[in-house]
């Protein structure tokens, strides 16, 4: 780890590209700019471990059991369809109406 000291209003350049600049020191705190490529991502480590975590949670695969369906007879609810396909309407843009098709008119007979 290198250490340096810095006063108000000096920097610290990091390989060219990151400048690091001491803005104001009050106590036991200092307020820093970072100057950084946008390519380069600048956090605080308590939210770089909040990242790092998430991250970690996401890749890792939930194993939660499903719970299994029960087969049986299970009769359909649905009711015999009295229609040979499904009903189906064109939209001509020159009459701006609604025409029946193949479908609706073998429904219709």
């Amino acid at each position: 780890m290198l250490v340096l000291t810095r006063r108000t209003h000096e920097n610290v350049v990091i390989d060219g590209r990151i400048v690091v600049h001491v803005l104001r020191v009050d106590g036991d705190g200092v307020k820093l700019g970072i100057e950084a490529p946008a390519s380069i991502s600048v956090h605080r480590e308590e939210v770089y471990r909040e990242i790092q975590q998430s991250n970690r949670e996401a890749v890792t695969p939930n194993r939660r059991q499903v719970p299994r369906l029960e087969t049986g007879n299970v009769s359909s609810s649905k009711p015999p369809s009295r229609f040979k396909g499904p009903r189906k309407q064109a939209f001509t843009p020159d009459t701006k109406q609604f025409q029946r098709t193949d479908v609706d008119k073998q429904i219709a007979s």
